[in-house]
């Protein structure tokens, strides 16, 4: 004959110890990692927004600098050069114009014939939506565009 083992008694804490463990630790988890989906998706999608727009202002900054021709270099029958304080100061007016901050530089000739290109690198910061939370307050961005003059008619 076989002896059974002896069944202990069951007793309310035996089965209830672990019920609710679950529960608390979800409490506290995943709103977190859904605060920091939401937060890379949201605050993410800003900041490339952000980046495409740093790129656009410098663009833009490096296109009024460039207009800046000096016109007497070709009225008298040399190419066309940037007139480099003309230029800077453009390409800082827009910039105000507009609200950011950024550098201006002219890009150094080649050869002889004077400047035919300026840098523009424009920085922005955008402040985070949702990430604030987590203590990541704003994204720094910077964008930098050249613009060369075309030489012909």
């Amino acid at each position: 004959m076989t002896s059974a083992a002896p069944r202990r008694p069951r007793r309310w804490h035996d089965e209830d110890a672990e019920r609710g463990s679950l529960t608390v630790f979800m409490a506290i988890v995943a709103p977190a990692v859904f605060l920091g989906s939401a937060g890379i998706v949201v605050d993410g999608i800003g900041k490339l927004n952000t980046a495409r727009a740093a790129y656009a202002y410098a663009e833009e900054a490096a296109r009024a600098g460039a207009d800046s021709i000096n016109a007497a270099a070709v009225r008298a029958g040399h190419p066309a050069v940037i007139d480099p304080a003309a230029a800077i100061a453009a390409a800082h007016a827009y910039l105000s114009a507009v609200g950011v901050h950024g550098t201006v530089a002219i890009v150094p000739p080649t050869g002889n014939a004077g400047p035919t290109a300026i840098t523009v690198t424009v920085t922005v910061r955008r402040a985070t939506e949702i990430l604030s939370v987590l203590h990541i307050d704003s994204w720094t961005v910077t964008g930098t565009a050249t613009a060369d003059l075309e030489q012909g008619a």
